[in-house]
């Protein structure tokens, strides 16, 4: 079925406010009010993106998507999400490499555009930035593409200096952007305004995902032991480590900055097919509440006001849901294997 023309996306002023991230950031967890009613959710196995009612758990739509999409992100007007098609390859499995970004309308739930960034760059993680453009890893070019989500064109490149920059985040303020370079162990931290690298920092023989707090603190997991690194951004530097029970794979900070709530595919390794989360206290460095998960969690996504998270397990084919007032787990939502990046909405 052909692709209709991409509408004109009128961002404004109400874009660039939310894409430069959480920098009025204040304590919202103890006077949030209900947790998002609507989540949407990338499949990596079915290459779809379902629509999900979190009250009785009804899919309200889906979207067909290239092969395959892994992560994702909503318009600040919650008109559109883009996910790119990283393809059926991986970090370290051969396979197709993506070239694309498909454009869902999340009204209709339906495709209706594909943005061709010119080669095959296995694109992944992708933010809006504070420029109102979109930011996307190109593990393949060793670089971060910019996109005009208007004109659905590449016009931005910036070089991260290594191969395989996997996860993207920004800073509270916009000004720097950081990716997580899965196979050298290392972090980019890029200029956003110039659009150029500043430097790299050696944090580990192998990275997963980059987390950045509230305050400006960086955050990126060792894939190799049970630790999380913690990133001075102004000296460019490994500051110090937080010791987990297991090793970690992604990771999120709450509103206030108090909690990390980092998301373990392993979690006792004696126990097969049992994961954990774990929550971290950021003035101490301890972990202070210990989960298991039944499933091998994939990544951390908070609910619009901060009160929730939510951690997807492809293998196990749910979206596990952790109360960030009551640290306790909610009941689990369960859809199909391939579950992957997740977009809370703020409404139906």
């Amino acid at each position: 079925m052909p692709h209709l023309p991409l509408r004109a996306l009128a961002f404004g002023a109400a874009l660039l406010a939310a894409s430069a991230g959480p920098s009025n950031a204040r304590s919202e967890l103890a006077g949030a009010r209900s947790s998002p009613q609507t989540l949407l959710v990338v499949n990596q196995r079915e290459h779809s993106l379902s629509k999900i009612d979190l009250g009785d758990q009804r899919v309200l739509g889906t979207a067909s998507l290239g092969v395959n999409g892994h992560e994702i992100v909503v318009s600040p007007d919650e008109r559109f999400a883009f996910v790119p098609i990283y393809g059926n390859s991986g970090l370290n499995r051969p396979g197709s490499d993506g070239s694309t970004i498909d454009v869902v309308d999340i009204r209709t739930m339906q495709r209706v555009a594909t943005i061709d960034l010119g080669q095959a760059v296995r694109p992944h993680s992708i933010h809006f930035g504070p420029d109102g453009l979109l930011w996307v890893t190109a593990e393949l070019a060793n670089a971060v593409l910019v996109v005009d989500p208007r004109t659905r064109r590449v016009v931005g490149r910036v070089p991260t200096g290594h191969p395989q920059s996997h996860m993207l985040a920004f800073s509270s303020d916009g000004r720097r952007a950081y990716t997580a370079n899965f196979g050298t162990g290392t972090l980019s931290v890029i200029d956003t305004r110039k659009r150029r690298l500043l430097g790299t920092i050696a944090v580990a023989k192998r990275l997963q995902r980059v987390t950045v707090a509230p305050d400006g603190t960086v955050f990126t997991h060792d894939v190799d032991n049970p630790r999380i690194a913690i990133i001075d951004p102004e000296k460019k530097l490994v500051s110090g480590w937080i010791q987990l029970p297991g090793k970690s794979y992604a990771s999120a900070v709450t509103p206030d900055g108090r909690y990390l709530v980092a998301a373990s595919p392993e979690g006792d390794e004696s126990i097969k097919g049992r994961g954990a989360l774990y929550v971290v206290d950021l003035k101490s460095k301890r972990v202070v509440h210990e989960l298991d998960v039944m499933g091998a969690p994939s990544g951390v996504t908070l609910s619009k006001e901060g009160s929730k998270a939510f951690v997807p397990c492809p293998s196990a084919g749910k979206i596990v849901v952790l109360n960030l007032r009551s640290m306790a787990l909610e009941r689990d939502v369960v859809l199909g294997p391939g579950v992957d990046g997740l977009a809370p909405l703020r409404s139906n």
